[in-house]
C-alpha cells in the first residue's frame, strides 16, 4: 500500500514538473566560443604586451648578458686564471638565478593581469546574456558543458557574439 502511495505521489509530481517543463523556453550558450571569437581578447593580449614590455625587455637584455659571459668564458677559457674562472661562473650563476626569478614573477604577474581583464570580458558577456534572455523571454540559460542535448535554435552564443564585437554593445 505504502509502495502505491509513493508511486503515486512520484507520477503526479512528474506529471506537474512536465507540464511547467514544456512551458519553460531554455536558451544556452558556449562561454568558450563567445570568449574565442571575442574582439576583446586582442585588445587585452595588446595592452599586456605594452605593460610588460619593459620587463620582457630587461630579462631579455639579462639573457644576452649572459650569452656574452658564456662565449667570453669559452673565448678566454685557456688564458683565464683559476681566480678569474671562479670569478665568472659565479656571475653566470648570479645571471642564472635572476634571470629565472625575473622571468617567474614576470609570468606569475602577467597571468594575474590577464586573469583580471578576463574577468571584465565574462562579466560583459554575462551582462549580454542576462539582456538576450529577458528580450527573449528564455526562462532558463544554460551553458553548452552542462547540456546532453539541444536544438539548434536555442543556442544563443552567436547573438551573444554579435552584441559582443559591437562596439556599441
Amino acid at each position: 500500500m505504502f509502495k502505491r502511495v509513493i508511486f503515486t505521489a512520484a507520477l503526479i509530481l512528474a506529471s506537474i514538473s512536465s507540464a511547467f517543463a514544456a512551458d519553460m523556453k531554455i536558451g544556452i550558450f558556449d562561454e568558450r566560443l563567445v570568449l574565442s571569437k571575442a574582439p576583446q581578447l586582442e585588445l587585452i593580449e595588446a595592452k599586456l604586451q605594452k605593460q610588460f614590455a619593459d620587463r620582457l625587455d630587461e630579462i631579455k637584455s639579462l639573457k644576452e648578458k649572459g650569452l656574452a659571459k658564456q662565449e667570453q668564458g669559452k673565448r678566454d677559457a685557456v688564458t683565464m686564471t683559476e681566480a678569474q674562472g671562479i670569478q665568472l661562473n659565479r656571475e653566470l650563476t648570479e645571471i642564472s638565478t635572476a634571470l629565472q626569478s625575473k622571468n617567474k614573477n614576470l609570468q606569475e604577474d602577467f597571468q594575474r593581469a590577464k586573469q583580471a581583464e578576463l574577468t571584465k570580458v565574462r562579466v560583459k558577456i554575462q551582462q549580454i546574456v542576462s539582456k538576450i534572455a529577458a528580450d527573449e523571454n528564455f526562462d532558463l540559460v544554460l551553458r553548452i558543458e552542462s547540456v546532453a542535448f539541444r536544438k539548434e535554435a536555442t543556442d544563443i552564443s552567436n547573438q551573444v557574439i554579435t552584441v559582443l564585437s559591437n562596439p556599441a554593445g
